[in-house]
């Protein structure tokens, strides 16, 4: 019995030692692509912006690391909502902050506190200012485009009406030619 507790322990002493620590094993550094974004909303629409984000190793061994936003219920709770595209990872690493404002988006400007967290917490934090806007309701938003953390949006203009009213015309006179040609193919037969 006491033999069997004996191989029971090592076996548990070895399997803790194959495990990854989580303790800090260094620092990082967090960069952004954008110090700040500008989300246009709209009747029809919200937005999406994409914010590239840089953990770097400053000092010690890589570990798992992950980017953490603070705050981010405050923005919740007036429509926007902020999610992290990579997770955990041994920095460095990049990836996509990404900043959602729904069509009902309280309008105002946001900051948000962007810290690493893991085994290489941040030294220092990185604020994101976040600016919500109501969009100009010149046309009806049909999507929108994101480019280096600004926001457009693509709606339906005069060249789309006239694009449509283009295809419904030959549509039109393809309909046309085909009915008279049938009934002059018919008349030719009698």
């Amino acid at each position: 019995m006491f033999h069997k507790l004996c191989l029971l322990i090592l076996l548990a002493i070895s399997l803790i030692s194959f495990m990854p620590s989580t303790a800090a094993q260094g620092t990082s550094t967090i960069t952004i692509s954008n110090s700040s974004v500008h989300i246009l909303v709209g009747m029809y629409s919200g937005t999406v912006a994409y914010v590239t984000y840089t953990i770097n190793l400053r000092s010690g061994t890589s570990g798992r690391t992950g980017l953490e936003p603070v705050g981010v219920a405050a923005l919740t709770s007036n429509g926007i909502t902020v999610n992290a595209s990579a997770g955990q990872q041994d920095p460095p690493y990049s990836g996509n902050l990404i900043v959602v404002a729904s069509p009902t988006a309280k309008l105002g400007n946001y900051s948000l506190v962007l810290s690493a967290y893991g085994a290489d917490p941040s030294v220092s934090n990185v604020t994101l200012e976040i600016v919500v806007s109501q969009a100009a309701p010149t046309t009806i938003p049909t999507t929108v485009v994101i480019s280096n953390g600004t926001s457009q949006e693509a709606g339906i203009g005069a060249g789309t009406y006239i694009g449509v009213a283009l295809v419904v015309i030959i549509v039109i006179a393809g309909v046309a030619y085909a009915i008279i040609r049938r009934r002059s193919d018919s008349l030719i037969r009698i």
